[in-house]
């Protein structure tokens, strides 16, 4: 997958990057804060979001999520430690991992999340046919 990191702290996104490029996505770039990351979204057009939620200068990756999916149809995973606020904003991610997590849970979740995608994103065979949304992806319990 094309993944975009939205992570304040550097020395994390360049050692999740190196784990994930290892693993076979490709790292389409690292935004620090909101406004980088809708850029950067729409410049590079990534299949998702890996988000933190509390970037630099005091932006908020919730925010970049929801600009993210109505500007340029990018979804968001949220890999935070702040999981209350994840939960709150499930209606702009397709789900949450907890800060701190494995490189085995980090790909893991980017798998689920890419499953999640490729239903989302099914077009019905028959005009006669309706897809309706199904339990909302967990994790951030």
């Amino acid at each position: 997958m094309k993944l975009l990191l939205v992570e304040d702290h550097l020395l994390v996104a360049q050692a999740m990057g190196l784990y994930l490029t290892e693993a076979g996505h490709e790292i389409v770039g690292i935004a620090a804060d909101a406004h980088e990351a809708v850029e950067l979204a729409g410049d590079m057009h990534p299949d998702l979001a890996l988000v933190d939620i509390q970037l630099a200068y005091g932006t908020s990756g919730i925010d970049a999520a929801r600009e993210m999916l109505a500007q340029h149809d990018v979804w968001s995973l949220f890999v935070t430690s702040q999981y209350d606020a994840a939960r709150a904003a499930k209606d702009t991610a397709v789900g949450c991992l907890r800060k701190p997590h494995t490189g085995y849970d980090l790909i893991a979740a980017i798998q689920a999340a890419e499953d999640y995608l490729k239903i989302k994103k099914l077009t019905p065979c028959s005009s006669g046919l309706e897809f309706y949304e199904g339990p909302s992806v967990r994790g951030c319990r």
